[in-house]
């Protein structure tokens, strides 16, 4: 339709080129999707020019694409892909934009899967820089980049430098969030891991401990609750009883909402599996659209817009529409 009415070189068909070569990929035919993101950029470049964020974001997009291209040199080329955008967004932004800390964190990950890890441990210090410039010191974003990094460090077996940065990561959470959330259960449980990799055993099992701790105060019982219902549809799915499974999922919804707020990651998940039931099960679309829209809703609300899960949630609606 874009095409017909716009032209086959108007930006609005690269969007959708972008569009469709995001349905590839959730398929795995990462040949086709890297085809249609190539076209996508060629019109952006000749519609807006070398020098427009649009233009990035498709570069950006094809540099995904590479990364998660499990063929030889692809890893390079989304090096190269992510440099011409971090270029463009450079010249156009603000030095500390959250875009450019995202095309240093995206370096950070591809660098480090080359295993050039000076140059990864540059992206990244590079994107806590931004981050502390755009947010200041106590702030969950320069939390959640601290723990990047250490778990780079960790990974290189440098746990001195890991567990420090943890431990910033935790004081920053605790104080921003209090002694009582997932968020710090989970810094709990980094500096587990990083004793755990020493041999600290007993250190190591004193934060796993307190971690659990945390989560048992915040869930309470219903965890292993909600374990047990979730095994059970699964055996459900298993048995092809996709019918009796319905129920259990809308109970697994209420009480997940009930612990944790309508508006949760975990809900949104929730949502997505009893969606799915209902067309599995019934071919119900008209039930299954508006938990996809929530589940939506929710996580972009509570995650950046090109998330990997937003992608899917709107991937999810994409398909309910086609079908």
């Amino acid at each position: 339709m874009r095409e017909c009415l716009l032209g086959e070189n108007h930006p609005e068909v690269a969007e959708s080129l972008n569009g469709l070569a995001s349905l590839y990929e959730t398929q795995g035919d990462f040949h086709s999707a890297i085809g249609l993101s190539k076209r996508a950029l060629a019109i952006a470049e000749q519609a807006l020019g070398t020098e427009h964020l649009s233009t990035a974001a498709c570069l950006d997009k094809l540099a995904t694409l590479y990364s998660d291209y499990p063929e030889q040199d692809s890893f390079a080329e989304a090096v190269a892909l992510a440099q011409e955008s971090l270029a463009i967004k450079e010249h156009l932004l603000d030095p500390s934009h959250p875009k450019i800390a995202g095309n240093f964190d995206f370096l950070a990950s591809v660098y480090a899967d080359l295993g050039e890890h000076d140059k990864a441990l540059t992206a990244f210090k590079r994107a806590l820089q931004i981050i502390k410039q755009i947010y200041g010191e106590n702030h969950v974003m320069v939390a959640y980049s601290l723990s990047n990094l250490a778990s780079f460090y960790q990974d290189q077996k440098d746990y001195s430098e890991a567990l420090s940065l943890f431990e910033q990561a935790l004081a920053i959470r605790k104080l921003l969030l209090g002694e009582n959330h997932l968020k710090v259960a989970q810094s709990l449980s980094d500096l587990a891991s990083v004793y755990k990799a020493q041999g600290e055993t007993d250190k190591a099992n004193v934060f796993r401990q307190q971690s659990r701790e945390m989560e048992s105060r915040i869930y309470g019982t219903e965890p292993q609750e909600l374990i047990s219902r979730n095994n059970e549809i699964a055996r459900h799915q298993i048995k092809g009883e996709v019918i009796s499974a319905l129920p259990l999922s809308r109970l697994v919804l209420k009480t997940t909402e009930d612990l944790l707020g309508k508006n949760h990651l975990d809900v949104a998940c929730c949502l997505n599996n009893l969606a799915a039931l209902y067309i599995s099960s019934q071919n119900d679309y008209a039930s299954a659209l508006p938990l996809y829209q929530r589940a939506l809703e929710i996580r972009e609300y509570l995650l950046d817009e090109n998330n990997h899960y937003v992608v899917q949630s709107r991937n999810n609606l994409k398909r309910i529409y086609s079908s």
